[in-house]
């Protein structure tokens, strides 16, 4: 089996559209529902999580400011680390919630308006809310297998 490599070559031209073509997206118009039906749901669903991170965050600050305490000797400490956890965790869901949103928004004005640049916009916030997912799912494992291993030695 031969092997392919893509390598983006920035000396290369561009493949060049029709005339009067510049502004228009070449996509089906089953793609494009699909594009306005999924922007509406990625829109909803930024706004829940950003909702979500708003409380996480106010729930931080009842941890923090209210000196609520969670580890069994009662130490005050414990309150204040599970807040800063709670409130970095709430960062996280606003920041990639937002990411959602904005890309949901970009799927709809794209397909309401046939607006390639919106597209871009969408595609550019999808990656970035898909990448910070994708690493923020290693650094759960890797706190997991850490967390068992832990579990383990102590036993």
């Amino acid at each position: 089996m031969e092997e392919t490599n893509f390598v983006i070559d920035e000396n290369q031209p561009r493949p060049q559209m029709a005339p009067g073509s510049e502004n228009q997206m070449m996509v089906s118009q089953t793609t494009r529902w699909n594009m306005a039906s999924m922007g509406k749901w990625m829109k909803f669903l930024g706004i829940i999580g950003i909702i979500s991170g708003i409380l996480l965050i106010a729930l931080a600050c009842l941890i923090i400011f209210a000196g609520f305490s969670f580890d069994e000797a009662g130490a005050a400490g414990g309150g204040l680390i599970i807040g800063f956890v709670y409130v970095i965790a709430g960062g996280l869901v606003i920041f990639l919630s937002s990411k959602l949103f904005s890309a949901g928004k970009g799927f709809k004005n794209a397909a309401d308006y046939n607006d390639p640049t919106q597209l871009d916009y969408a595609v550019s916030n999808q990656n970035t809310y898909f990448g910070c997912t994708g690493i923020l799912a290693i650094v759960y494992i890797v706190l997991l297998v850490v967390g068992i291993i832990a579990a383990f030695a102590t036993r």
